[in-house]
This record gives structure tokens, C-alpha cells and sequence, in this order.
């Protein structure tokens, strides 16, 4: 193969950071030589430059994997997700998070497996992932979005132990996260679906 073949093949492929299995790629990364624990600074700093698209997909699938059953996680993760979408909101250019949300960690072994648990389905949404509806992901979409994120990750803080919510939300936040990275509006619609099945849990839960 050509030199020049070669680098259009590179810049037709896609990014580690708008696909699933490069971030995943990406966390399992913050495990190497960090020793029995990995705190969410070292897998922001695997992540590397900080971008919001992608905090909100690791993040949303930190949620639903066997980290969010740690007691407090997924509430502790919710306001990260939060206090990101805030600054987005505000045209933040790059998100700022305290020390102490860096330095909460977690078992390295735990990651392991939850890095594992979530190989194959991000295989499958992968595939699936292309640019469409692009109104849904456009300037006053990526408000719409962010607004979204904040009032999901918002809703973690009381509905923690309503079995299934932290699933139902983790799994929006992964959604618009990939959504705003691919603008894929299918995903952000899939979101926007998810979220209202959050409203729903709660809406069951009062009645």
C-alpha cells in the first residue's frame, strides 16, 4: 500500500475519541502502573485533552457499569456530570473539576471488569454510528443537549437506589455524549428517549 493511501486511510478512519471502543481503549489506559486503585484524574489525564463529548460518554458508561454500584458512586458521578454540563452551558471552552471529584477512586480490578462488561456493546453501537440529523446536534441542539445532561445527571442524586434509574441515565449521558462526538442525531434522539424514561421511573415512583 502507498504511503499516500495509507494517510487517506487514516484520516478517513475514525477517531479514538467518536467511537466507544477507542475511549474504552483510552480508560483501560489510566489502569497501567497505577497500582490496586485508579481515581477519575488518572482516567481523565488517559482520556487526554479534555473535551466535553467524550467526559460524557466515560462517565455515562462509568454509571452504568459495576462502578456505578458502589454505594454514593453514581451520585458522586451525576454531579461531575453536573458541574461539566454547567460549564458547557456557560461556553466554558474546556471543563474544570475540583480536586476532590479527581481524586475519588476506585478499585483497579473494578475497572478492569467494567472495561470488559462493556467490550462487546460498544461493538455493536459502533457500527451503528454515523452523521445524520444534524439539526439535533447543531448550535442550538448542543444547548438543548447540555441542558439535558445537567437535569439527567441531577436526577442520579435522588434516584440512586431506584433500581434501574441509574442505568436509564448513565445510558442517556453515554448517548448524548456520543451524539455530540459523531453528530449522530439518532443518538441524541435515543437520549432525549432514555431521559424521558427517567422523568417516567419518577413520575411511577411518586403515584
Amino acid at each position: 500500500m502507498s504511503s499516500a493511501a495509507s494517510n487517506a486511510k487514516r484520516d478517513t478512519a475514525p477517531s479514538d475519541e467518536k467511537t466507544l471502543q477507542g475511549l474504552l481503549r483510552r480508560v483501560r489506559r489510566s489502569t497501567d502502573g497505577n497500582g490496586t486503585h485508579v481515581s477519575l484524574g488518572d482516567v481523565l489525564e488517559a482520556l487526554g485533552p479534555r473535551t466535553y463529548a467524550p467526559l460524557f460518554v466515560v462517565l455515562g458508561l462509568l454509571i452504568v457499569s459495576p462502578v456505578g454500584d458502589i454505594p454514593g458512586a453514581s451520585a458522586v458521578l451525576g454531579l461531575v456530570v453536573a458541574l461539566i454540563a454547567t460549564q458547557f452551558l456557560l461556553l466554558r471552552r474546556t471543563p474544570w473539576l475540583p480536586r476532590w471529584a479527581l481524586d475519588r477512586s476506585v478499585r483497579s480490578e473494578l475497572v478492569e471488569r467494567s472495561l470488559g462488561w462493556l467490550e462487546k456493546p460498544s461493538r455493536f453501537v459502533d457500527r451503528h454510528l454515523h452523521p445524520r440529523l444534524r439539526l439535533l446536534t447543531g448550535r442550538i441542539g448542543r444547548y438543548v443537549i447540555a441542558a439535558c445532561c445537567l437535569f439527567a445527571a441531577l436526577l442520579l442524586v435522588p434516584l440512586e437506589f431506584l433500581p434501574g434509574a441509574s442505568t436509564v441515565i448513565g445510558s442517556a449521558l453515554v448517548a448524548f455524549g456520543i451524539a455530540l462526538a459523531t453528530h449522530d442525531g439518532l443518538a441524541a434522539l435515543v437520549a432525549f428517549g432514555l431521559t424521558g424514561a427517567a422523568i417516567g421511573l419518577i413520575v411511577w415512583q411518586v403515584i
